[in-house]
């Protein structure tokens, strides 16, 4: 038992000496869901005050009796994500019944069959909600941070019978509770507010269209602007159905897969400078990988897998190994301080699960085999890391979409490399893509490239059975995530116990 006690304790200080940041992040997010679930209305300045009082109430704590410092700091934290949740809810509201308001549109507008979707922002009082203006040639020139004044109707957001995704409350998170159809007449653009991510976009839309504009990608560039630049408005539905189907969507959503293609290339072609010119690598990395995030619209996942990312490639210039679970923690708390409610994103949870699952149950998983041929090796690598992300992540799929993919596996064996093939064909050609003959074949080669794996996505989600329709229920998905959490403290203490017996055999 002493054993036992011991071995526990040290997994606590190891893991709290390697990666801190993960306890500040659990004590977040702890908080913030604690908050959610509380039916208790906290105003900014009352959560401010209990804030700075809890705050010198741990400091001294901490200094009086230093053994509880770390479960003092840790219930800090959570009093901070319990509180800053309520203040940032309580300063929006909610816009129902007829109006005319001045608003900026805070996204990109998407296009629909006879209207474009905006989604807008009002001050005071400080509201969301998103507008359908009707098509014509005045709205088609709307674009981030137009200042527009209109008038319409705004009601309540409901849920299609068709779907099993509970849009409303996905909206209700970003704190859009209504909608309205605003006629041609009955709006007005008034100016325009600059912003980073506005600029972001409208060099999205640059890309998008050097893409769109190629003759040699006339039959790809829809998905490559999906795969490389995030932006899936040109994408037809049967494309995204088979891409859904198949459980290859993260292809064509920009997260940390691609940031890490980036950030893996730039990181690569770095190894070959000389140490002594740490600093000036560690600017072209940061350079490179924002930069991607920035052309891709800066929009949350890029923003979380950038931040990440910049810290892991700012350890590997400087030869230091960094922790990816502090890594994963710095930039979930970054997200959280600019939205406390993206705790329950699916987008969020599934980013970070997905490293988690990978990091933690990818190693263990391929040692299971071993090939002395480099091509099965190979097979097998991607096969045990596409079992390892599954471990996390599709008790969380399972729930929020109700269905599993039956061909995942199949699926990232191809897909995988593929789309590293295609990002790097993509950015190669975006940047010397002018130069005649080399630009023409890199674009016939990108656009071959991208149509094979269009043609393989199409064809497995056409096998029998590719979707199996399964219910999974809070509690369900709860018990499924404490019994991945009861395997992953098992995995860590029968690694820590072996240790021990080999010191004790010494």
């Amino acid at each position: 038992m002493n054993i036992r006690r011991h071995i526990f304790a040290d997994m606590y200080r190891k893991n709290l000496t390697r990666s801190p940041f993960v306890f500040i992040c659990i004590a977040l997010i702890v908080g913030v869901t604690v908050s959610r679930i509380t039916p208790l209305t906290l105003y900014v300045l009352p959560a401010l005050g209990i804030i700075g009082i809890s705050a010198v109430i741990a400091i001294v704590l901490s200094i009086k009796i230093p053994v509880i410092q770390s479960a003092v700091l840790w219930f800090w934290f959570f009093v901070f994500g319990f509180c800053f949740l309520k203040a940032y809810n309580s300063s929006f509201y909610e816009l129902f019944g007829s109006h005319t308001i001045e608003a900026e549109i805070i996204n990109a507008p998407q296009e629909k069959p006879k209207t474009y979707k905006c989604e807008i922002l009002t001050s005071n009082p400080k509201t969301k909600s998103i507008v359908y203006i009707q098509k014509d040639s005045l709205s088609a020139q709307l674009c981030m941070g137009d200042l527009i004044q209109l008038s319409g109707t705004f009601n309540e957001i409901e849920n299609t019978a068709e779907s099993t995704f509970d849009y409303k409350a996905y909206l209700e998170n970003k704190h859009i509770f209504s909608q309205a159809y605003i006629p041609a007449k009955h709006w007005e653009k008034i100016g325009h507010h600059t912003s980073l991510q506005s600029i972001a976009i409208e060099w999205r839309k640059k890309m998008v269209t050097q893409l769109t504009d190629n003759p040699l990608l006339h039959g790809s560039s829809s998905t490559l602007a999906a795969l490389v630049f995030g932006d899936t408005s040109l994408l037809e539905s049967g494309i995204i159905q088979a891409y859904s189907a198949t459980g290859a969507m993260h292809i064509l959503s920009v997260s940390g897969l691609h940031v890490g293609i980036i950030a893996g290339m730039v990181l690569f072609l770095l190894s070959f400078i000389p140490q002594r010119f740490r600093l000036l690598k560690i600017f072209i990395a940061l350079t490179c990988i924002w930069l991607y995030a920035f052309v891709t619209g800066l929009v949350p996942p890029v923003f979380r897998a950038a931040a990440m990312f910049s810290i892991i490639s700012i350890g590997s210039c400087l030869n230091r190994s960094a922790s990816m679970y502090n890594s994963l923690a710095v930039a979930a708390v970054v997200s959280i301080i600019m939205e406390p409610n993206c705790v329950v994103d699916i987008g969020f949870q599934l980013s970070y699960l997905a490293v988690i699952s990978i990091a933690y149950f990818g190693n263990t998983i391929q040692k299971l085999l071993h090939f002395e041929n480099k091509i099965y090796a190979y097979i097998w690598g991607i096969v045990a890391v596409s079992i390892a992300v599954q471990i996390i992540t599709l008790p969380i799929t399972m729930y929020y979409f109700a269905v599993v993919p039956s061909y995942t596996l199949l699926t990232n064996i191809v897909v995988v490399p593929l789309s590293f093939v295609v990002v790097l064909l993509c950015v190669a050609t975006l940047i010397i893509g002018s130069i005649p003959l080399i630009g023409a074949g890199l674009a016939w080669l990108l656009n071959y490239s991208c149509e094979y794996l269009d043609h393989v996505i199409s064809s497995i989600a056409s096998f029998p059975y590719a979707q199996i329709p399964v219910s999974v229920s809070k509690v369900g998905l709860v018990l499924m995530l404490f019994l991945v959490l009861c395997s992953m403290i098992v995995l860590d203490y029968r690694r820590e116990l072996r240790i021990v017996r080999m010191i004790e055999e010494e």
